[in-house]
């Protein structure tokens, strides 16, 4: 709920529509740009990412106990790290959201 509750998204209505443009890439390039749009994060929401992320990565490992997979958590987290003020959410736009954080979950680096 908090981070539904922010002003802004945790990753920025800046980064959205960039966010968005990474769908159809190739797996290598996909991490590279998400990379760099994260690089471009204010630094406390860069920190704030990295210890959720940290948390998440936990309860993956936990998977087998808690039904909690990565996929599982990008769509409930998801729509909770990034949204956009302007587009509904559309399943395509949840699609877009979905994937990003599923990129984020299984590459944390």
């Amino acid at each position: 709920m908090f981070l539904r509750e922010m002003p802004e998204p945790l990753l920025t209505q800046e980064l959205y529509e960039p966010m968005k443009t990474i769908h159809g890439l190739e797996k290598i390039e996909k991490i590279k740009r998400a990379r760099q749009l994260i690089g471009r994060l204010p630094s406390m929401n860069l920190e704030l990412l990295k210890y959720v992320l940290r948390i998440l990565t936990k309860v993956i490992a936990n998977e087998e106990t808690n039904k909690m997979s990565a996929l599982n958590l990008s769509i409930v987290f998801g729509p909770n790290l990034i949204w956009s003020s302007t587009d509904s959410a559309s399943l395509t736009t949840l699609n877009y959201i979905n994937a990003f954080t599923f990129l984020l979950l299984t590459q944390p680096d």
